[in-house]
């Protein structure tokens, strides 16, 4: 299917109009999206449970030793403070769209299967997907009643957990990262065909930070690869199903609900601990080596690091360019008392270099992450400015001290660490947003020039994962193979570098692969974290960030929080 062909029409199998927010999102996402349609509502009628049945599944669970204590943190705590949860009305938005009420009846232990009615009556209007909102597990001739079958999220990694509750397993067992998975469901259970799939950074100290991320962040799926539907490149349709083996997870007892309330309680503290008493400082650092080099899993290069910052002051974002032996190089110049940074310009020679004291780029706020790249002899750079909701172009007109802002190239969003280059006959743009919680999406976009229009690729956003979506520096051609470092914040806000080889990238078409980790040396003197890689020649520029104890943010934090107070004041009484 392509463009010039009919509009997807789906159906959402649901318990009525009243829809989790989560779920109204992803319908949204939908509705918003050109050549889609709903066109059918499949509400579940639920037969009636009897009171001694309800009894008899309580004790069933009592003596299984799940007890009725996460039963009241899902009632009482979780579904009152989730956003995600929330009840949203959507009986306007769907008004049109016709309803039929089928009920599933139990034809073995686990799953509900439809009758062969009301597979026929669905049938009838010709869906190509179903959207499965209902809870519970399905199977028989309801399966194939779509053209793309029925589409089911779950909130989980597939390959590591299967079953429930969502992200608490994850957060239990102290997992970095949280999966998310759209599949097209088979007859066997967690065997689906994988349409999408994400990954966002587990949040310690937070169940329903971590809860609200996945399921609201995740909601672009169906409308994602329902543009690859339209494009005509959603091989994901002809995958093989899933063939985890993984151990199904169940409700946890009462011991492992007080075991995680300790640990969640334990990271907070440390958390607030950090907030008070301690910050980053990043540092510059340079690799006598070319960066295809780091691409070689286990090799630790030798990085010579530049003086240190004062305490309170950070350079990190290197990009440079070879001027007669030396690297002119622009950093951004942070401070973090002002929580502000800036552009800075200075020679690095023989690996040492003066703390820059004067800005070249400064804007009203925060501005860093200067990307150098040439076209037609100039020297052009697209600074971070997510600040102004903008990605400005500019060119140097005496390099590195003075530069003009040639034009806009992205308005309206807030793109981190923008990064330009060339590949395929087309120019390309990639940034990454963040979302609710720790959750990083890349986007793109391509032009024929710099200094052209440039359009949104067909697809955005290409990816959501925490260890591989936000660009780190300069991409990179390896044995005809184009790469693209970028960020590893699974553990913590630059903690490491993944660096990805490009496998496809049209208009249209994404597809990449982690092939490298880079990690930081435990005896370096930034073992923190590194953030960004660049080339300049022969030679790679790094950077890296420590930990300091800094008794005196302690009170930086609380003015900042009493600055918060007075502005939120002055905007109620205004």
């Amino acid at each position: 299917m392509t463009g010039e062909d009919k509009v997807l029409r789906f159906g959402i199998m649901c318990d009525g109009t009243e829809l989790h927010a989560w779920q109204a999102r992803c319908v949204d996402e939908l509705l918003a999206t050109a050549g889609v349609e709903p066109a059918l509502l499949i509400i579940n009628r639920r037969p009636d449970t009897s009171p001694s049945a309800g009894l008899l599944r309580k004790a069933t669970n009592f003596l299984r030793g799940r007890s009725s204590l996460w039963s009241a943190v899902w009632k009482y705590w979780l579904s009152r403070r989730s956003l995600a949860l929330a009840p949203v009305d959507m009986s306007g938005a769907l008004s049109a769209v016709p309803k039929i009420h089928c009920q599933a009846s139990r034809m073995d232990k686990l799953a509900g299967h439809f009758g062969d009615g009301d597979v026929e009556s669905i049938r009838e209007y010709r869906l190509d997907f179903i959207l499965r909102f209902s809870p519970g597990i399905v199977r028989g001739n309801i399966l194939t009643a779509a053209r793309y079958g029925i589409w089911s999220y779950h909130h989980g990694d597939l390959d590591k957990y299967r079953g429930g509750p969502p992200c608490f397993w994850e957060l239990y067992r102290g997992e970095d990262v949280i999966g998310v998975t759209l599949q097209r469901l088979t007859e066997r259970l967690d065997g689906g065909i994988v349409l999408h799939k994400g990954h966002i950074a587990a949040i310690k100290e937070s169940l329903v930070r971590s809860f609200d991320a996945l399921f609201l962040e995740s909601s672009y799926f169906p409308a994602r690869v329902c543009r690859e539907i339209r494009e005509g490149v959603a091989t994901c349709l002809d995958s093989s199903p899933s063939e985890t083996v993984v151990p199904v997870t169940r409700t946890p007892g009462a011991f492992q609900v007080a075991r995680w309330a300790a640990r969640t309680l334990r990271h907070r503290v440390l958390d607030k601990w950090d907030w008070l008493f301690r910050h980053d400082q990043w540092n510059v650092g340079v690799v006598e080596q070319p960066i295809h080099t780091l691409l070689a899993n286990g090799e630790d290069p030798s990085i010579r690091w530049l003086a240190s910052c004062p305490r309170g002051r950070s350079i990190a974002d290197p990009f440079g360019i070879d001027r007669d032996g030396s690297v002119a190089m622009l950093v951004e110049d942070y401070d973090q008392r002002l929580k502000k940074g800036r552009i800075a310009a200075f020679t690095v020679e023989s690996g040492k270099a003066a703390l820059p004291a004067k800005a070249v780029l400064e804007v009203a706020g925060h501005i860093s992450y200067p990307y150098l790249f040439k076209h037609g002899g100039e020297v052009y750079c697209t600074p971070e400015t997510a600040d102004a909701r903008t990605v400005t172009l500019f060119r140097a007109t005496d390099f590195p001290s003075k530069w003009e802002r040639v034009g806009t190239l992205v308005e309206g969003a807030p793109i981190l660490d923008p990064t330009v280059f060339e590949y395929g006959g087309r120019w390309w743009l990639f940034g990454a947003r963040t979302g609710i919680g720790e959750s990083l999406k890349l986007y793109a976009w391509y032009a024929t020039s710099p200094t052209g229009h440039w359009a949104p690729h067909a697809c955005n956003p290409l990816k959501m994962d925490v260890r591989s979506s936000r660009p780190a520096g300069t991409p990179f051609t390896h044995r005809g193979e184009l790469h693209r470092p970028s960020q590893d914040c699974s553990q913590t806000y630059g903690g490491g570098l993944s660096v990805n080889r490009i496998v496809q990238l049209t208009p249209a078409e994404f597809e990449e692969e982690v092939v490298a980790v880079l990690k930081p040396r435990e005896n370096s003197p930034y073992s923190a974290g590194f953030h960004t890689i660049s080339a300049v020649g022969n030679i790679t520029l790094v950077d890296g960030k420590r930990r300091l104890l800094v008794p005196a943010a302690l009170w930086h934090a609380v003015r900042s929080s009493l600055g918060k107070i007075m502005r939120q004041r002055q905007r109620v009484r205004a």
